[in-house]
């Protein structure tokens, strides 16, 4: 299997469990490379997503609506997917 091919299993297999009102509550997913252990021969790709409801609870204590939307750090702060990629 080619490295898109086994992105996109790894990626579906962990979206097809997901719950119809967590599907509506998403607005963005993001996509961030890294390497294990800062070893530039083990790359992972790590899979995120934010949602409607985390920039309420956001808001409530330190945010104001965009910056909560849109900033990297207010995210749901853990990695649905991370692949090894090989």
């Amino acid at each position: 299997m080619d490295t898109e091919n086994y992105i996109y299993e790894k990626f579906f297999q962990c979206i097809e469990n997901w719950g119809e009102d967590i599907l509506k509550d998403i607005y963005s997913l993001s996509f961030l490379i890294k390497y294990s252990d800062d070893d530039l021969r083990k790359p992972e790709l790590n899979i995120n997503f934010n949602t409607f409801q985390n920039i309420n609870d956001s808001i409530k204590y330190e945010a104001d609506r965009d910056e909560a939307k849109w900033n990297f750090l207010f995210k749901n702060g853990s990695d649905i997917v991370s692949v090894i990629i090989l």
